[in-house]
This record gives C-alpha cells, structure tokens and sequence, in this order.
C-alpha cells in the first residue's frame, strides 16, 4: 500500500514538472518581448545608430500603440560568432546573412553584439559572448531556427561595433 501511494505521488510530482510550465514560458517570442516591453527592463539597450530592437518603442508608452505591429512583421535572430579567445577566428556577420539569404530567408538587417545573458570565463581558446545577429520577418523564423540560429529575446545581448569583434585575429599569425 506504502509503494502504491510513493508511486502516484511520484508520478503526480512528475507531471506537475512536465506540465507546469506558466502561460508566459509558452508564449510567441514577439508576445514575451512585449511583456518584457511593458515591464521596463530593456529600456537601457537602445543600439547606437538609432535602429530599434524588436520590442522597444522609442517614445515612451505613446508609440506603444503602433509597435505591436512591427513586431510582427520581423524579428532578430542570432547565430554564435564562433571565435575563440586569445585566437579571433569564427564566422564574418556577411557569411552568417549570406547564409539565411541562400536558404530564401530575407534579411532586413544585420548587426553584431555581445551576449549580456551569460559569463564567459577568460582563458584562451574558451568562447566569447559575440554573435551575429539579423532581423528577419517573422513568417521565416522556422526556416532560420533549422539552419541553427535561435530566436533573440530582450535583454539577451546588447549591439557592439563589427570591427571591435573582428579584431581578434592578429594573434592567429605567428
């Protein structure tokens, strides 16, 4: 009788586990941005050159009526640079496009940047934080999630200067 009642206490634990994920972990990723949006913690990560990221009204809540829309339409995916530390190397930002471009998915644009979402240790040969990132419109996300690129959520990375990212392979020459 003990066993019986350790084994459906197991099993309701187990499906509570599976199943309970709340609503907001399965949600779109343009719905999650704009909760994320309404919440105010990515108001600090406004790129430089003036372009928005998906999410992100640029006057405060007034132009919160139109955004939805564009968030809609497109959305920025991300694909690991590949460099190392110490050794530069990894993937160009025109490859990673060209890449989405060949395989039918249009890019709106394309920016490096950092990951703000993990730590990287500092040893060489271990993995930067730089990924290469395009905005791409929504109805191709499933398209690029195959070629191994991952849907960018806010707060996840922040934009850097292509040229800082590339400079890192000088070393490679000895």
């Amino acid at each position: 009788m003990c066993h019986t009642w350790l084994r459906v206490a197991i099993a309701a634990v187990c499906l509570m586990a599976i199943g309970g994920c709340d609503s907001s972990q399965k949600q779109a990723p343009e719905t999650q941005s704009k909760s994320e949006t309404s919440s105010g913690s990515v108001g600090e990560q406004k790129p430089e050159g003036g372009a928005e990221q998906p999410g992100q009204d640029a006057a405060g809540a007034d132009a919160g009526a139109s955004q939805p829309v564009q968030d809609n339409q497109s959305l920025w995916v991300m694909e690991a640079r590949g460099n190392k530390q110490c050794e530069g190397g990894g993937k160009s930002l025109a490859a990673s496009g060209a890449e989405l471009a060949q395989n039918g998915i249009r890019v709106q644009e394309s920016r490096c940047a950092v990951r703000t979402d993990r730590m990287y240790p500092a040893v060489c040969g271990g993995a930067t934080g730089d990924v290469l990132m395009h905005r791409i419109p929504a109805s191709f996300l499933d398209a690029a999630l195959e070629l191994g690129f991952d849907p960018a959520k806010e707060g996840q990375y922040q934009f850097t200067d292509c040229a800082q990212a590339t400079s890192g392979s000088a070393p490679q020459q000895r």
